[in-house]
């Protein structure tokens, strides 16, 4: 009698400790899960059959009372505690007459909306919450307290370059990553910070040996860039220097304007230092301005098949030239641009996903590669949470998310970043009406 009683309360104590642990159950939930094991340690030495058969019904009925006693919304409770909550801290507004602004807004969310489908059949519920700001620079810093009330799990930060490495101050203990970030110097901030598009110099140095091959008899190059744009700044500075260290005996010249208003451009300003034959590296801040810069250019210099270059982003848009333009010249010219391939990248798996995502979802086939570019974002930080789990007792979902996504890094230091880049080709005497890719060049 004794032996058993003993064995009763150790069993009794032992199952106390156990079930404690677990994360807020409710008391009476508690009491029956208790009852249980107190039943099944007095009934362990029955023997015969018809007693273990009413042990395991009487057992039973007790787990179905304790689970009658739960309150109603506890699975749902738990549930919501591996919520990942997403803050979207970006422009949607970019600089003036790109397309329409509410079509970059509404592409940018979709690639988020999609991610959060991906997510789902991963098991990870993805909340996200947008904290839009204007197109001035600094009006990043007005929303920054209100993101840090909210208190995400990660950020889904900015695309410009300079605003991404503002951020470091604000956010030291949360992953925050960019769809477009591509400065270098964003690769020294500390390794909560992370951006899936390749680095400036890497591309600048894949156009400039492009460039070589296409208008190998040119060893000189003319710069436009807009003064105010800091990105397109730099991104020039690194294609001077590469391009310098490519031509030993070339010569770089450069004009600069600042009013992004195409009206208020002076073109004969522009090309001031410009020589028949150069190569014309133009970066302005958006691809509005570029497609119509590079016509009223050509139509000032009345140079025909002129060679334009540039690293700017068309978000997709390979029709755009054509509806951009004002007034097409009659002069003959070409534009190269550099950029991830992204929605061209057909033997991506992950592009096979999203398209069938995005197609089931939105009933056709995504023509933005912002969507694209922001879904990457997003499941590369879900992907790392599932495929590197942190394995680390009490952590909360934030602070798990950094231990997996080092371990991603660690695993893969491009993790989610495209890995080839595309030469995309426009003439405005080609009868194919828009951009087309013309060639591919792997990153890495």
């Amino acid at each position: 009698m004794c032996s058993i009683a003993k064995h009763i309360k150790n069993t009794t104590w032992q199952s106390r400790g156990v079930i404690n642990k677990l994360p807020g159950l409710p008391r009476r939930f508690i009491a029956s899960l208790r009852y249980a094991i107190l039943l099944f340690a007095m009934t362990a030495s029955w023997g015969g059959n018809r007693y273990k058969y009413l042990r395991s019904i009487g057992i039973f009925f007790i787990f179905l009372l304790s689970f009658s006693l739960m309150p109603a919304g506890y699975c749902d409770e738990l549930n919501s505690k591996q919520v990942l909550r997403v803050a979207i801290l970006d422009n949607p507004n970019l600089p003036e007459k790109l397309w329409m602004w509410s079509h970059y807004e509404d592409a940018y969310l979709a690639g988020v909306e999609t991610a959060v489908l991906a997510a789902k059949k991963e098991g990870v519920k993805v909340e996200y919450k947008a904290f839009f700001y204007g197109a001035q620079p600094l009006d990043i810093l007005e929303k920054i307290p209100e993101v840090q009330s909210w208190n995400p799990d990660f950020i889904l930060g900015p695309h410009y370059s300079n605003q991404f490495l503002l951020l470091r101050k604000y956010f030291p203990n949360t992953l925050v990553l960019s769809s477009y970030a591509s400065d270098p110097s964003i690769y020294n901030l500390p390794s909560n910070f992370y951006s899936i598009f390749p680095k400036d110099d890497e591309c600048i140095g894949a156009l400039v040996k492009f460039m070589n091959t296409q208008d190998p008899h040119s060893n000189k190059a003319h710069i436009i860039v807009q003064a105010e744009c800091k990105d397109c700044v730099d991104i020039s500075n690194y294609f001077a220097e590469i391009f310098k260290k490519q031509h030993k005996n070339g010569t770089v010249t450069r004009s600069e304007y600042v009013d992004s208003s195409l009206q208020n451009i002076d073109i004969a300003k522009l090309v001031e230092g410009y020589q028949k034959g150069d190569i014309i590296f133009l970066e302005p801040e958006s691809y509005y301005l570029y497609v119509n810069l590079m016509a009223r250019i050509a139509d000032y210099l009345k140079e025909p098949h002129l060679s334009f270059y540039t690293s700017l982003d068309s978000w997709g848009n390979a029709e755009a030239p054509l509806k951009s333009v004002a007034q097409k010249p009659s002069i003959k010219y070409d534009s190269y641009r550099i950029s991830a391939l992204l929605l061209d990248d057909k033997s991506e798996k992950k592009l096979k996903v999203f398209n069938q995502l995005f197609s089931e979802h939105y009933g056709e086939l995504p023509t933005d590669s912002l969507s694209y570019a922001t879904y990457l974002s997003v499941m590369s930080a879900v992907s790392a949470l599932k495929q590197f789990p942190a394995n680390l007792p009490n952590l909360n979902i934030r602070d798990a998310l950094l231990v997996s996504f080092k371990k991603a890094l660690n695993n893969d230091p491009n993790w989610f970043r495209p890995e080839t880049l595309g030469i995309y080709h426009y003439s405005n005497y080609s009868s194919e009406g828009g951009e087309v890719l013309l060639k591919t060049i792997s990153v890495h």
